[in-house]
């Protein structure tokens, strides 16, 4: 009986043994093992998904992710943006043109699709080619005078000796200005550095040379003529004052 029993023991053991290598796929001395490994595949699998994910701009740009608003009122803006994008279009369509302003881009349905695009070429190159020849063959001004279409524009009348001679007379006043303006210009700079006269002083001077003044451009006038510096000095000192 014991010998019986050790044996059915033994063979129980046995049986448990295969049941549990049956189930695991391996020994149980290598059960732990074969977890361990199962859970570093798991690890290196979930860390390549991570690897390989897409960032947020990505996600963002496929409208899956919406980082900008609060996830409440995510649908309130998407329906606000639908709602924008149809107004717009609405807009587009109550004011695209009509089928009289398109009329030069309708299809020739006697010419296959493919070859239409020669065709407007073909047609573009033939009105080049008429226009050239009309251009080429145009009548000259002669045979438009002749046939009374074309009138020539009459000579330009000689201009008076008056306008002449107003055109010197303001040619050589323009040029006297020019020179006073230099000398005063020239004058005032060195006063004001001699300190002879103010920086504020010189200021007004130079705005009534810059407005062409009658009495400053007298007084520079005077100036070139006799050559008396120290008159020529105390009166511009006397128009800086004035101010």
């Amino acid at each position: 009986v014991v010998s019986t029993q050790s044996t059915w023991g033994f063979f129980s053991q046995k049986n448990n043994m295969a049941d549990d290598k049956s189930k695991h796929g391996v020994a149980p001395t290598l059960q732990n093992v074969a977890k361990q490994l199962e859970r570093n595949i798991l690890a290196d699998t979930l860390s390549h998904k991570l690897y390989k994910r897409e960032d947020p701009n990505e996600l963002a740009r496929h409208n899956i992710l919406h980082n900008e608003v609060a996830p409440r009122i995510q649908s309130a803006k998407q329906r606000l943006e639908r709602a924008f994008a149809r107004d717009h279009l609405n807009a587009l369509l109550e004011h695209r043109p009509d089928v009289q302003e398109l009329r030069y881009l309708k299809n020739d349905g006697r010419v296959a699709p493919a070859l239409q695009g020669a065709q407007r070429t073909l047609e573009r190159n033939l009105a080049k080619a008429n226009l050239y020849h009309a251009l080429k063959h145009r009548p000259t001004l002669d045979e438009l005078q002749q046939r009374g279409i074309y009138e020539p524009l009459s000579e330009p009348k000689a201009a008076p000796r008056a306008a002449a001679t107003y055109e010197a007379n303001s040619y050589q006043r323009r040029s006297k200005n020019f020179h006073l303006t230099r000398i005063l210009l020239k004058f005032v700079a060195s006063m004001a550095e001699a300190g002879e006269i103010s920086l504020q002083q010189k200021g007004y001077l130079k705005d009534l040379i810059v407005d062409q003044d009658k009495t400053i451009l007298a007084v520079a006038e005077q100036f070139d003529a006799d050559g008396d510096l120290a008159e020529f000095k105390d009166s511009l000192v006397r128009l800086a004052s004035r101010r």
